[in-house]
C-alpha cells in the first residue's frame, strides 16, 4: 500500500497543464515557421528587399525552429522525470527565442501585422510556459509544499494573537509550545478559531 502511495506522489508532481501547453506550442511552432517562411518568400519578390538583409532573416527562422524544438523537449522531458536541472536549462533556451521574437516584431525590414500578430502569439507562449516551468521546478524541489505550510502557520499564529488568553491556557498548546513540535502550531490555531467562533456568536446575541 505504501508502495502506490508513493508512486502517486511521485507522478502528481508533474506538471499537468505545463505539459498540455509544451504540446500546443509545439503544434504552433511549425505552424508560426511555415507562415513566416511563406510571407518572406511574398516578401521577397514584391518588395525591394536588400540583398544583404533576407537571407540572414529567413536563416533566423530556421535557427528558432530548431532552438524551440529543442527547449520544448527538454522541457517535456525534464517535467516528466521531474528534473530541475533539465526544466531550467529549456527555461534558459527561452531568452533567445524571445529575441528572436522581439526582433521580428520591432527590427526587421518589413514588418506586417500578420508578423506581429504570430510573434506576439509566440511571447504569449514563452511567458505561460515560463510561469508553469518556475512553478513545476519549486514543486519539484519541495519548495512550495514548505512555502505553504510556512504560510499556513504565519496565518495561525496571526489569528492566535487575537487571543492570547485563551490559546495559551489549552493544554496541547502547552504541551506544544514545550516540545516546539507541529501539534502547537494546529491547536494554537484550531483554539484561536473557536475563540473567534464564540466571540462573534457573543456579539451577535
Amino acid at each position: 500500500m505504501a508502495t502506490d502511495r508513493s508512486k502517486v506522489d511521485f507522478l502528481s508532481k508533474s506538471s499537468l497543464p505545463l505539459q498540455i501547453l509544451l504540446f500546443f506550442n509545439r503544434v504552433w511552432v511549425f505552424c508560426w515557421f511555415l507562415v513566416l517562411l511563406g510571407v518572406f518568400i511574398w516578401k521577397g519578390t514584391a518588395l525591394p528587399y536588400p540583398d544583404t538583409r533576407l537571407a540572414p532573416e529567413i536563416l533566423l527562422l530556421f535557427a528558432y525552429l530548431f532552438v524551440e524544438n529543442v527547449r520544448l523537449f527538454l522541457c517535456s522531458k525534464g517535467n516528466k522525470i521531474e528534473s530541475r536541472l533539465i526544466v531550467l536549462l529549456s527555461t534558459s533556451l527561452m531568452i533567445p527565442s524571445a529575441l528572436a521574437n522581439v526582433y521580428y516584431i520591432f527590427f526587421q525590414i518589413y514588418v506586417l501585422r500578420i508578423d506581429e500578430i504570430f510573434n506576439v502569439i509566440s511571447l504569449i507562449f514563452l511567458v505561460l510556459e515560463l510561469a508553469f516551468s518556475a512553478y513545476a521546478i519549486l514543486k519539484f524541489s519541495n519548495l512550495a509544499e514548505t512555502a505553504a505550510q510556512a504560510l499556513g502557520s504565519a496565518v495561525c499564529l496571526l489569528i492566535s494573537t487575537l487571543a492570547p488568553p485563551a490559546c495559551r491556557g489549552h493544554p496541547s498548546v502547552r504541551r506544544g509550545l514545550a516540545t516546539g513540535g507541529r501539534p502547537a502550531r494546529s491547536a494554537l490555531c484550531g483554539s484561536s478559531v473557536r475563540w473567534l467562533q464564540t466571540t462573534s456568536k457573543r456579539k451577535a446575541a
